[in-house]
């Protein structure tokens, strides 16, 4: 099952680590894209969509949609034997259309305070703009959910939920950094395919 949705609002990210760009190469957006955007989306869209069903549905290992969805870890001091997998399989989210990256700047007004150099936040602290790369809104990305191998779903039952549980959690949730600050939200774009 794919869908789209685009970006309602900048999605704040970060770059990629210094041991990837390495400390003072020249910023490459080759090297950027395939870390950060397919990467990143691949080990987060499962997690927006538990984290939708979780704290919004309040849903939990005890539900036997979620349990066949999500699968189930053990729990500090369980035994590896209740360890279960989910029968969906989250696929890589990839841009498709509309793909602009942007510069934002945030400016920390108490840097001394939030590096715990300071007790207080006080009014003589020199405020130091830090600039970010982030996704232009506009931007739309597949989303794909599947069976994993030998699991049959005939009425597309458990990947409606999935989809519903992950396209909720993107745009209640949002994408990325910063998202209480209103970043990272996506919307329908009505692009669908299987």
């Amino acid at each position: 099952m794919m869908f789209h949705m685009k970006r309602k609002s900048t999605v704040a990210d970060a770059p990629p680590p210094r041991a990837e760009a390495g400390e003072g190469t020249p910023f490459r957006l080759e090297a950027f894209l395939p870390y950060r955007l397919s990467v990143t989306a691949n080990r987060m869209s499962r997690a927006f969509a538990r984290a939708y069903a979780e704290l919004v549905e309040k849903r939990d290992e005890s539900d036997p949609d979620f349990l066949a969805v999500f699968g189930r870890t053990p729990k500090k001091g369980e035994s590896q034997d209740v360890a279960q997998a989910g029968q969906l399989v989250f696929f890589d989210a990839i841009p498709i259309e509309g793909l602009e990256l942007e510069l934002d700047v945030m400016t920390p007004h108490y840097p001394d305070y939030y590096q715990g150099k300071e007790p207080w936040p006080t009014p003589w602290q020199n405020p130091v703009p830090i600039t970010f790369l982030t996704v232009a809104p506009g931007t739309t990305f597949a989303f794909a959910v599947g069976l994993r191998q030998g699991v049959t779903d005939p009425q597309r039952r458990l990947r409606a939920l999935a989809e519903t549980w992950l396209r909720q959690g993107l745009a209640e949730l949002g994408f990325g950094a910063k998202t209480t600050s209103g970043y990272g939200r996506f919307v329908a774009d009505g692009g669908r395919g299987s």
